[in-house]
């Protein structure tokens, strides 16, 4: 064999031994629980439209007030969008919430009050960025601020490249199709608009999710609403709507017109879940009928 090319197989064959027995970069190793400092500079992806400048704010547990999301949505329009993808420039923390920056949003950048001017390009917004803050609604202890924790906690909202949710397959292992008991929670309920006229349509929404249910094996679940004034319900019975839903987070919306005759006040609305007869915690909303003169 030519010497010159014996040599160059030795050399490759040197190389590869040495990178195989390097040690890994610790989100690489297997088990290995990522630093803190490992969040800042990952790429994320956005799974809804997020809020341009102001903090969307998400619970420890994945909860979002949808209400408060929507409204965010509608003064300030969207910056990343669904599927978008996005950089993670700032990660930090205070008392009760950790607060993370995308493509380093989250300041109004020289805008005026009434939100973005419409003719920025999809691009352009996205280089805004946004910011997101996780409320744990008590003091941050150093398991929340694992990033498999806080990615746990933002998983309908955004996924972080490279690192698992917390309940990862390595260690919870997936139970077999047949045996995955699908689960719902509901999240939020909604009355919109929160002052209404007398006649005018009320948007009565509740917004729930569905854990374990499939396409081919979604959830029969039904939803129960009503409406008291005081503590005198208006339907009798409650109104409720039944459907069949597979995972992810969803919305049913149901629309009330304001009867010309009822009376001006304040009125509570409140939503509940049901399957197979046992029924899940309800959520309550105020919101106020005016009168036509209001």
């Amino acid at each position: 064999m030519d010497k010159a090319l014996l040599t160059a197989i030795i050399a490759v064959v040197l190389i590869s031994v040495f990178f195989s027995c390097a040690p890994k970069p610790p989100s690489m190793r297997q088990g290995a629980t990522i630093a803190p400092n490992q969040l800042k500079g990952r790429v994320v992806t956005a799974k809804i439209d997020l809020p341009l400048r102001k903090g969307m704010v998400v619970y420890g547990n994945g909860e979002i007030d949808f209400g408060v999301y929507r409204d965010k949505l509608e003064v300030f329009g969207p910056s990343i969008r669904r599927y978008e993808r996005a950089r993670i420039t700032k990660v930090a923390q205070n008392d009760h919430q950790i607060e993370i920056s995308l493509n380093k949003g989250g300041h109004n950048r020289g805008w005026g009050p009434k939100g973005p001017p419409r003719w920025k390009t999809r691009q352009q917004l996205n280089a805004e960025g946004a910011l997101l803050f996780i409320d744990y609604r008590r003091p941050i202890t150093s398991e929340d601020f694992r990033p498999e924790k806080v990615a746990h906690a933002l998983r309908d909202v955004l996924e972080i490249s490279g690192i698992p949710t917390a309940g990862h397959a390595s260690t919870h292992p997936l139970q077999p199709r047949s045996q995955v008991q699908a689960e719902a929670t509901l999240l939020s309920v909604e009355a919109r608009p929160s002052r209404v006229i007398k006649g005018a349509p009320l948007d009565l929404s509740v917004h729930f999710e569905i854990k374990g249910g499939t396409n081919e094996n979604p959830l029969a679940l039904v939803i129960h609403r009503q409406v008291y004034q005081g503590e005198t319900p208006l339907f009798s019975p409650p109104r409720t709507q039944q459907g069949n839903w597979s995972a992810g987070v969803h919305s049913a919306h149901f629309t009330l017109n304001v009867p010309g005759n009822a009376q001006p006040g304040v009125y509570r609305f409140k939503a509940w879940l049901s399957r197979a007869g046992e029924e899940e915690d309800a959520r309550e909303v105020l919101f106020e009928v005016l009168s036509e003169n209001d």
